[in-house]
């Protein structure tokens, strides 16, 4: 338990929080995952091969790599909240710019500021939950908060295909640019100030104590071997749903969308199961190995549409469990909430290789190969990974 957090909020008051800072992960998450169902149109319009595709989906995770531990131990200088509404401007600026050049050049140079936006957002979104929400309902706003992703990709992918089929791709961005200043006024008016008063120095402090807590790696390694799977089926399932299944590219993105909302849910069951006092560990190896399980029938079903569309809805579920398991971990990991940013920003430097390499390998894998079957069942060993990990988190988490 953060010693910290002695609020006593009410449960309205929770959730009201923990619901706009799911709005401000949301609309990062959109501005990301809006690359998915514009593909063909960007391919289209640039000429680009599905390697290309590839590293413009993974892009924003360098920057994790690169940046999030000195994005994380700013938070304390500048403040939560300050940092929170930074981060969305920042994420009006990548959309503006990509607008403003409307070329290739552009494209990637605003994904790699709007990959500032979402690192910012997702190391400091969980501090504030620690300040500003009660410790007996963790779990729950955890579990509402770690679907921040499915929930923005969800949006995007039901409303993209509508602009995409009215105007362009263009249309797409500037609807970003609207929800982004649209979350940027509701997270000034409703985010409370932050309960720590900012301070004056880097903290090295917490990097250090980071880096020598065994269960953070584990975590990291844990969610970057998700992040590998659900962003390799992401990214690319509008494609190969219109390939395999033979749909549309509008009813490719509604099961696309489907799959995140269902991924959503799992993120809000497992808050529940911690919530219930279920052990962590056991929702980690659940979620790995009934993972393996479905991917491996997924792969070889590609044959038969409508059971490889359902087999993909469950598996999108299944995915859903980790997530709020490892922001619950974190903050369990310290006494003090203006340290979850740094320890989180640790995690995500582990993950974000997943992340990096999950869209690139599986384009490289179909692009040799010209078989999905071969570029999904490469993805059953990472669920293995993820069970394998299980293992090692009884033994490593604090008590």
């Amino acid at each position: 338990m953060n010693a910290d957090d002695k609020t006593d909020s009410s449960a309205i008051s929770d959730i009201k929080i923990t619901l706009i800072l799911l709005l401000c992960g949301g609309v990062n998450a959109v501005n990301i995952a809006k690359l998915a169902p514009s593909i063909p149109v960007l391919q289209a319009q640039f000429s680009l091969s599905l390697s290309q595709i590839g590293l413009l989906a993974s892009m924003f995770s360098v920057l994790i790599l690169l940046t999030g531990v000195a994005i994380a131990g700013m938070v304390r200088l500048i403040g939560a909240k300050r940092i929170i509404l930074l981060a969305l401007i920042v994420a009006a600026i990548g959309n503006g710019l990509s607008l403003a050049g409307q070329n290739i050049e552009s494209l990637f140079a605003g994904r790699i500021i709007e990959g500032v936006s979402l690192i910012t957002v997702m190391l400091t979104a969980p501090s504030l939950i620690a300040q500003h929400t009660s410790i007996r309902r963790r779990g729950m706003v955890m579990g509402i908060w770690g679907g921040f992703m499915p929930f923005g990709n969800a949006a995007v992918l039901m409303f993209a295909p509508i602009l995409l089929d009215r105007g362009s791709w263009q249309a797409v961005w500037i609807a970003g640019l609207g929800v982004t200043i649209l979350v940027w006024f509701l997270t000034l008016w409703i985010i409370p100030a932050d309960r720590q008063a900012s301070q004056k120095s880097f903290n090295y402090q917490a990097i250090l104590q980071a880096v020598r807590l065994p269960v953070l790696a584990i975590l990291g390694l844990s969610f970057g071997a998700h992040s590998l799977i659900y962003q390799s089926l992401l990214q690319f399932m509008p494609l190969f749903n219109q390939q395999i299944a033979g749909l549309s590219l509008q009813m490719a993105s509604a099961f696309a969308a489907c799959f995140c909302l269902l991924n959503f849910g799992g993120n809000v069951f497992s808050g529940q199961m911690i919530q219930k006092g279920i052990a962590p560990e056991k929702i980690v190896l659940a979620a790995g190995l009934s993972t393996a399980g479905f991917i491996a029938l997924l792969s070889l079903l590609t044959q038969l549409p409508v059971l490889f569309i359902m087999i993909l809805m469950v598996i999108g579920f299944l995915t859903g469990w980790l997530p709020p398991v490892c922001f619950y971990l974190v903050g369990q990991q310290t006494d003090m909430a203006e340290n979850i940013p740094v320890y989180n920003a640790w995690m995500f430097q582990i993950q974000a290789t997943g992340m990096l390499c999950g869209p690139v390998l599986i384009s490289r894998v179909v692009e040799t190969t010209h078989n999905w079957t071969l570029g999904l069942a490469g993805l059953v060993p990472f669920c293995l990974f993820i069970a394998l990990l299980a293992l090692a988190l009884k033994r490593w988490q604090k008590n």
